[in-house]
């Protein structure tokens, strides 16, 4: 399962990832994508988005009015994951094609790791401005893209294993 919160953004960075999570190498009934919005002012934007890009999206609206909670957002994604292993991301991010592949690889082959991915900061023009989805390699050499060798914005575990350590979120 891959599990993406979001609150009030529904852009083409959104559009971006999810679509760039459609893209993936690993065969698609191998893995599903949730959405979780926690408390949305304009709800009915974020589920167009996101059903706009795939009907097959599970997008769960939580009706919450205080601050947003990431990890509340990613504990109620978690409990409605059919999956075994679990990928946790922000909602703006573009992924290589085989990015769940080697996730998957890697949680297979040691089940109780906690995998974590390092990204490449884009200029917000570029983000905003483009589809970025068929050419993220290319994206990567454009100027002013820089490796962010401190930021990991995507976690992953198996959820079964890892979750019980953690306690949760």
């Amino acid at each position: 399962s891959v599990i993406t919160c979001v609150r009030n953004r529904a852009g083409r960075r959104e559009e971006n990832c999810l679509r760039s999570l459609l893209r993936q190498t690993l065969p698609r009934q191998d893995y599903e994508i949730i959405v979780v919005d926690y408390g949305s002012r304009e709800p009915e934007k974020v589920e167009a988005l996101v059903k706009g890009v795939d009907t097959a999206i599970r997008y769960l609206y939580v009706d919450e009015k205080g601050a947003f909670n990431n990890p509340r957002a990613k504990n109620i994604g978690l409990a409605h994951a059919r999956g075994q292993k679990a990928v946790f991301t922000n909602f703006d991010l573009v992924f290589r094609e085989n990015v769940l592949e080697a996730v998957w690889c890697a949680l297979a082959h040691a089940p109780r790791c906690f995998v974590e991915i390092k990204r490449f900061d884009l200029p917000e023009e570029l983000i905003e401005g483009h589809d970025l989805i068929g050419g993220c390699a290319q994206a990567i050499k454009l100027p002013g893209v820089k490796r962010n060798p401190t930021a990991s914005d995507v976690q992953a575990l198996d959820s079964q294993e890892m979750l019980s350590l953690f306690n949760g979120f």
